[in-house]
């Protein structure tokens, strides 16, 4: 017997969101990996650069895994609601991260794209956050080397 998902599944997210998320969140496990496997390479401090990037990747991935655009509208909510969160409550967990994403999403992927030396202003209005969350990822995966192959 078959089993049969609906259009939109768990928390109202699409299959192909899922997809998404599982595809992207696999991508960057895996470009993890290989920055563990290659401490300090290719020097410290741009090693650090990387693992940086490649932390606010992973984290950013679980925060933009749906379609849905984020307008301005979203944004300075979603950074008070954060705001306060720290100033009453002086921590911030993943819940949080995830309940005021519309922001945090942005901050990371920025975060990631700063380190990489891709961006020296806030986003741009014509990209989503999967689009710059792309073209981070493309970036830092094409500076950090590959794994060998066991035969």
């Amino acid at each position: 017997m078959a089993l049969k998902f609906d259009k939109k599944s768990v928390e109202g997210q699409s299959p192909e969101d899922l997809k998404w998320l599982v595809h992207s969140r696999n991508e960057i496990q895996e470009l993890l990996l290989r920055l563990d496997l290659h401490p300090n390479y290719p020097d410290g401090r741009e090693w650090q650069l990387f693992v940086g990037a490649a932390f606010s990747l992973w984290r950013a991935v679980f925060l933009c895994h749906d379609a849905q655009e984020f307008s301005r509208r979203h944004l300075e909510p979603d950074a008070k609601k954060l705001l306060r969160r720290v100033v009453t409550r002086n921590t911030i967990g993943f819940a949080d991260d995830l309940e005021a994403r519309a922001w945090t999403g942005g901050y990371y992927i920025n975060n990631a794209l700063f380190r990489l030396g891709m961006r020296t202003v806030a986003r741009p209005p014509h990209k989503t956050q999967r689009a710059l969350w792309k073209e981070a990822f493309d970036k830092l995966d094409s500076l950090v080397p590959k794994l060998k192959k066991d035969n």
